[in-house]
């Protein structure tokens, strides 16, 4: 990661900028962020494959299916999930194997609750990720 040092003057501004913009360009980067998540919350990412119910206090899943096939993530209720973590904790999916545009990753939320309106929402990017905050009014997700 790049360190940015203390500008000294004038001539290290477009240094210091050049440094700053490199920076945000990595946090962007989802991958990184979710190296970061990993980092404070250790123990909290799982690696899963077929179908599973996330559970906190897992916020990332890695998906690696054994065998080539589709995963389906079931999601607690939003209202119990804001009610825990509020809206800073989203749920994170990771196509990490890449293979989602083969073998789609469906994310089905609780009930009746919806995902953007949806009934369910699908993964089908190869190395894509989905990140998922619940709706205060506890209807259902959004993705961010």
């Amino acid at each position: 990661m790049a360190r940015i040092p203390l500008i000294s003057g004038p001539q290290d501004l477009t240094q210091n900028r050049a440094a700053l913009n490199n920076l945000i360009n990595q946090i962007n980067d989802l991958d990184f962020f979710i190296t970061i998540l990993s980092l404070i919350f250790q123990g909290t990412i799982r690696t899963v494959s077929g179908a599973f119910t996330v559970a906190a206090p897992v916020f990332v899943y890695f998906i690696e299916p054994a065998v080539n096939g589709a995963s389906t993530a079931t999601l607690p209720t939003s209202a119990s999930w804001y009610a825990a973590y509020g809206p800073m904790f989203p749920v994170i999916f990771k196509d990490s194997k890449g293979v989602a545009s083969s073998f789609n990753i469906t994310v089905n939320p609780a009930g009746v609750e919806t995902i953007d309106g949806l009934s369910s929402y699908a993964v089908a990017g190869d190395r894509a990720a989905l990140a998922l905050r619940p709706r205060p009014d506890g209807t259902g997700w959004v993705t961010t």
